[in-house]
């Protein structure tokens, strides 16, 4: 859980992507990568594909993955973070967004578009009390039984 306290897009080495970075202050980790592992208070960088890039031309150029939605500068998010989507010259250390919520005023909103009966939209306009509460029973029954 984070805070968007910058957000830029890039245009790959090869030219032939976009993708958008995003610089989160971490509030709280509910579930750690013991590979690579994030504290509270760190500031962390996640990377989305697609974007808006301005070319040496001044053209502005839009990309986008269908249903998934950018993350607001400035907002607070839980968000599902992935190493899986290495690209070329990636250390594997990267976080990549799966999907997320938006925390705001105490009520959670989908950052993507989902399917109707999408497992993930049952929170869709809960509180944020109630999402987070399910979430942290749910690891903790995750690492009991790994246990």
């Amino acid at each position: 859980i984070g805070k968007v306290i910058s957000a830029r897009a890039h245009l790959t080495p090869d030219k032939a992507e976009i993708y958008s970075e995003f610089r989160i202050d971490i509030d709280a980790v509910i579930k750690n990568d013991p590979a690579n592992f994030i504290k509270n208070d760190d500031t962390i960088t996640v990377e989305r594909k697609g974007g808006r890039v301005r070319m040496p031309s001044g053209r502005l150029v839009l990309s986008w993955v269908s249903h998934q939605n950018m993350p607001r500068l400035g907002g607070r998010y839980l968000l599902f973070l992935t190493h899986d989507f290495e690209t070329p010259n990636d250390t594997g250390k990267d976080f990549y967004i799966l999907t997320g919520y938006e925390l705001r005023d105490g009520q959670v909103h989908m950052l993507d578009d989902t399917q109707p009966g999408h497992p993930i939209s049952r929170y869709k306009g809960k509180t944020e009390t109630t999402l987070l509460t399910d979430l942290f029973n749910a690891v903790a029954k995750t690492s009991n039984l790994s246990n």
